[in-house]
């Protein structure tokens, strides 16, 4: 759900931090000394403990690999540009702070008030006051350079403060402030945010971060998660959805406005602040696991309301409905060798039903989503289909996603099916029967025994194909010149089939008919000796609560399709997950605008060399009474290949079949053109 978001977040802040080293020092407690409006947090007790765990680890590995510095140093600079200026700001640099630490690192993210937002460093300097002192030094001369004026403070006082030259994109002129005293360095751009850390140095502060009720509760329940023995995690993190987001806006220059709702006043009305907190440990090289996380989502019922009840919280919110229970195997029409798979429990039809004010705001015009199922159901030009009643009511409790990739790998490479499990078939197959012969885009296509509606555009419904023949010139099919462009081919459609008491949606036809004539197949995920490896994991993980998701992960599967399209010039096309994830993240946020690839790709090397690297993964997800918590795992390759898997031969395997599947539909679409 949340948790890949986040993680590219994480992985931000450890690329960026991977080359340093530090000494070992007890922690003191910076979420006490900060305030209750920090929106974002990130505290490393140790840095020593977290860099030695991390290059242990196969991802340490990874980043540390000779053929990967190039693209990570590329990686590192850019995020300094997009996400980390805050400390350029600061006139500190992460290769100055590297040394400096001495216990806890923590760097937050404050909101003032709904219209600011603030970055405070706090660093532990224990047995490094001179070289902290230092640091200062070359900063102030920093300062000087480059103009800013230091304000005049009473004598005595601790704290030093610059007023820093306007920005062309500001109107008001930020600021620094520093204050060095009994073993800990601060750092912040807000002069107010500062003192009150500082006042809190010397008198315990009511109002702190370790007070809010939200991050209290997340980082109790993932201790006792943890259990004895790892209850120190090599960082921890906090993020307060709703505030974080829009601390982060407001520091952003002024961009071109986008069109259509803006989606999180859209959220916040309908309900979903009731996420009141997400946030977790996160350790590395923990035994015998790559990486461990424990995530844990706090979000109580409103007052008055009953913890399980369908009503805890407000409007579209009450989609949030994931119930308890089951084992959640993998059904039998899951291929053996799919990227990823991920399946929950799920009330459709309450979410369903709340999904009308929610559709309601997102369009801006309240009574839409009601008169669209009316529509259906009583316009006699239209299909005539009651959608609550013949389809709605007859969806279970269960949804399934699972992906793979399509060879040679495109920026629409990953595939995607998604099946809602249906109580019944026969009812639901004749509605979207109903449904797809009322609509021009819909095309009917029989598979084996099965009937597929395949929804493509009518002006891209005969694609152009591209021959290439001797010396690589265009040739005629027929009588017509025919250019067919691997990229367009796969434009956005979408294939819909209801069988196996499923009603299955796909991003691609021909992974929706794999998925239908797999079935009959002996090889099942469920038989895939990597994934019994991952499910015997997280049944040894443990639990508050009965779980709600389970998910599977070949990282190797799932990360492939956005390092190629890094490596081949082609990221800011990408619409896989994690590659809208990271243009979002360094793109400049502009509509319609594709941004330009900044990262130099061209260095990587082939993805077999990195492959070695990933292993398989996986995390479970309980329900609480007051939230959900996850955790989740990342297994060495080495020992997936030591229960039998031979994960390079069923790459090569997946590429080799692709290929030829690839090969066969070209030749069937040109011999059916012909």
């Amino acid at each position: 759900m949340i948790v890949r978001p986040l993680s590219a977040l994480v992985w931000s802040l450890l690329i960026v931090l991977a080359s340093s080293a530090t000494s070992i020092a007890s922690p003191p407690a910076s979420d006490t000394l900060l305030p209750a409006t920090t929106k974002g947090y990130i505290a490393v007790p140790d840095m020593a403990r977290l860099l030695a765990y991390f290059n242990k680890s196969q991802f340490g590995q990874l980043f540390n690999d000779p053929a990967m510095q190039p693209f990570v140093d590329d990686f590192r600079h850019q995020l300094q540009q997009k996400g980390l200026k805050q400390l350029d700001q600061l006139g500190l640099s992460w290769e100055e702070l590297e040394s400096i630490p001495g216990g806890e690192t923590a760097l937050a993210v404050i909101q003032p008030n709904p219209d600011s937002a603030a970055l405070a460093l706090i660093v532990d300097v224990t047995g490094r006051q001179q070289m902290a002192e230092a640091l200062l030094e070359k900063v102030a001369a920093r300062m000087a350079r480059n103009g800013a004026k230091q304000f005049r403070r009473q004598a005595g006082d601790p704290i030093v403060a610059y007023q820093l030259a306007v920005e062309p994109d500001r109107k008001v002129a930020p600021t620094a402030a520093y204050y060095l005293r009994n073993n800990l360095l601060v750092a912040s751009d807000s002069i107010p945010v500062m003192e009150s850390i500082v006042a809190a140095t010397t008198s315990s502060r009511q109002d702190s971060l370790a007070n809010v009720p939200a991050y209290r509760e997340i980082m109790a329940r993932c201790r006792a998660s943890a259990g004895v023995g790892e209850v120190i995690p090599d960082f921890r993190w906090f993020i307060e959805p709703f505030g974080y987001v829009e601390a982060l806006r407001s520091e952003l220059p002024p961009r071109e406005r986008r069109k259509g709702p803006d989606l999180l006043k859209v959220f916040k009305n309908q309900g979903f602040t009731a996420i009141q907190g997400v946030g977790g440990f996160v350790n590395f090289s923990a035994g015998k696991y790559e990486l461990v996380h424990r995530t844990a989502i706090y979000a109580p019922p409103l007052p008055g309301r009953e913890t399980y009840s369908k009503d805890k919280y407000n409007l579209a919110a009450r989609m949030l409905c994931f119930p308890p229970g089951g084992e959640l195997q993998p059904q039998s029409w899951v291929p053996s060798d799919i990227a990823t798979y991920t399946t929950f429990n799920w009330d459709m039809k309450t979410a369903f039903i709340n999904a009308e004010t929610l559709v309601d705001e997102m369009v801006g015009e309240k009574g839409v989503f009601r008169d669209v199922l009316e529509s259906l159901r009583d316009d006699s030009d239209g299909p005539m289909v009651d959608i609550e009643k013949n389809l709605v009511a007859h969806l279970g409790d269960r949804a399934t996603v699972i992906t793979d990739n399509e060879i040679p790998i495109g920026p629409r490479s990953e595939r995607k099916v998604f099946a809602a499990e249906l109580t019944n078939e026969r009812v639901v197959a004749e509605t979207i029967h109903k449904l797809m012969e009322s609509d021009k885009d819909a095309h009917r296509r029989e598979f084996e025994k099965f009937v597929i509606w395949e929804i493509v555009p009518a002006e891209c419904e005969v694609p152009n194909l591209e021959i290439e023949g001797p010396g690589g010139k265009i040739q005629p099919v027929g009588h017509t010149h025919i250019k067919r462009n691997k990229e367009e081919r796969l434009l956005s459609t979408s294939a819909i089939c209801v069988a196996h008491g499923q009603l299955y949606c796909a991003s691609h036809i021909e992974f929706l008919k794999k998925v239908l004539s797999h079935v009959n197949s002996p090889n099942h995920l469920s038989a895939a000796a990597d994934f019994q490896l991952v499910s015997g994991h997280a049944a040894t993980m443990g639990s508050n609560g009965s779980i709600s998701f389970r998910t599977f992960s070949r990282m190797d599967e799932e990360l492939r399709p956005t390092y190629e399209l890094i490596r081949t010039g082609q990221m800011p096309r990408a619409e896989t997950l994690l590659g809208q994830i990271l243009n979002s993240v360094l793109g400049e946020g502009k509509e319609g605008v594709l941004r330009k690839q900044r990262i130099d790709g061209a260095a990587l090397p082939e993805f077999d060399a990195v492959r070695k690297y990933l292993g398989p993964a996986g995390f479970i997800v309980s329900s609480l009474e007051d939230g959900w918590l996850c955790i989740g795992f990342a297994l060495p390759r080495a020992t997936a290949v030591e229960t039998g898997v031979d994960m390079n031969a069923r790459a090569e395997l997946r590429t080799t079949t692709a290929e030829s599947n690839s090969r066969k539909a070209e030749g069937d679409e040109i011999q059916a053109i012909r």
